[in-house]
């Protein structure tokens, strides 16, 4: 089974601690739009990364901290090439790895939550422009 979310990203500010996993706690109202099936995903401007061992290392340019992404999460972060909707990348995942639908969908959902909300990726909800 595959498991984005959780585990997949790590994060430290490169002031001599070790990566940790990447956990926003849930306060109220998000300040970001909600990102839906039909949401367009973009890597932000505000971010450089490389592959590195086998995991992806995003260095977010204004929170100056590191990003890890291994496994799956590393394989959507390739898909993010190009700007993607939520639900064609899942279509993609689904093709790649054997797992439900309703898992894979969620667990998109909940990586890219967490990528938005440290500013590594950009969320467009224009579906105007789809």
């Amino acid at each position: 089974m595959m498991a984005v979310a959780g585990a997949a990203t790590r994060r430290c500010s490169g002031r001599g601690r070790s990566p940790r996993r990447l956990r926003l706690p849930v306060k109220g109202q998000s300040t970001m739009s909600r990102i839906h099936r039909s949401s367009t995903i973009a890597r932000s401007q505000s971010q450089i990364s490389t592959h590195l061992a086998g995991e992806v290392i995003i260095l977010g340019l204004t929170s100056q901290e590191f990003y890890s992404l291994d496994g799956v999460g590393a394989r959507i972060w390739e898909l993010l090439q190009e700007p993607r909707t939520v639900q064609a990348l899942v279509e993609m995942l689904l093709q790649e790895y054997d797992v439900e639908r309703q898992r894979c969908a969620g667990d998109l959902l909940a990586l890219v939550q967490e990528l938005a909300e440290v500013g590594c990726i950009e969320v467009d909800n224009d579906t105007t422009r789809l």
